[in-house]
Formats: C-alpha cells, structure tokens, sequence
C-alpha cells in the first residue's frame, strides 16, 4: 500500500512505518545484491573455461604447426579428430555464452531499473519523512541542514539522512 493511501492516528505511527518500508526495501536490495553477486562468481568461472579452452586451441595450434614444418612424431588424423571435437565444443560453448551474455544483459537492465525505483522509493520516503518532520517547528535548522547533505543520487546518503531526521523526529516526539 502506498504512503498517500495509508491513515495514521499519531506522527509516531507514520515514522514506524516508513521505517518498515525502508527496511523491506533494504532487504530487498540486499537480496537482489546477493544475486548479482552470485551471477558474477558463475561469469567468473566460465571466464575461466573459456580461458582454459584457448589454451588448449593454441595447443591444438601448436600441434598443426609443428605438423606443417615436417615434425615425424606429429600425426596428422589424430590432430583433425582433435580439431574437430575441439570446433564441437567450442562451438556448444559459444550457445552458451551467447545466451549467458543476453541473459546478463537483461539481468543488468533490470537491476539498473530496480536500483532508480529503489533510489525514488527511499528518496520518496525521505520526502514524506521531511514534510511530516515540518510540524516540529524547533527543529527545523536539523533538518535543513539534513536536506542539505544529502546526494539524491547516492542510496547511502538518502539513508543516512533518513536514519538522522527519525532521530530528530523520535526527540521532538519524546519531547511531545
């Protein structure tokens, strides 16, 4: 449900759940972190298969060429089985990377799409948070100053900021 939807009996409801939101979203955020980091560990890995598979092409390379320039112990059908197996493989591979590729263009869109909608969620509930903080009066200059310091762009900041208006907000609250 949406900030603009929800009725709250006192200022100190509304601040719990904008609290609430900001941490189903950070858990959001983390688990989508988890994720990609899971992604990157597996890009690793095949990068790694594909490295191991240069070599052994340069191998098979190396083999063909000492062929050419006449070496006796260098057989010929046993290069070309080897050749032709290795195409085979490289050639399942390259499926698979291709897809891999497609797949981790679409997973980096979508992430990138997640983390704006995430900054203006957080940047949302930071904007609901200020306007309700606004009935304090007293503490007005905190929370200038709080606005002031703040990088929009930077989820850690729009945190931050959060995190030091509910501490202005919970005094003037305490102080009620």
């Amino acid at each position: 449900m949406d900030i603009n939807e929800q009725t709250f009996q006192t200022q100190k409801e509304e601040i719990e759940y904008l609290k609430s939101q900001l941490e189903k979203e950070r858990a959001n955020f983390a688990k989508k972190e988890e994720s990609l980091k899971e992604q990157l560990e597996f890009a690793l890995r095949s990068s790694e298969k594909i490295s191991q598979e240069c070599n052994r092409s340069i191998e098979i390379a190396e083999r063909l060429r000492m062929f050419i320039e006449g070496d006796k112990d260098t057989n010929f059908l046993d290069i070309k089985n080897e050749l032709n197996t290795h195409i085979a493989d490289m050639s399942k591979n390259q499926e698979k990377v291709n897809h891999l590729n497609q797949k981790y263009r679409n997973d980096l869109i979508d992430s990138q799409n997640k983390l704006n909608k995430l900054r203006l969620d957080i940047s949302s509930i930071f904007e609901e948070q200020l306007s309700a903080a606004k009935q304090f009066p007293q503490f007005a200059h905190p929370l200038i100053e709080i606005s002031k310091s703040i990088d929009m762009s930077n989820i850690d900041s729009i945190i931050n900021a959060i995190r030091k208006t509910n501490e202005v907000l919970f005094e003037a609250l305490s102080k009620k």
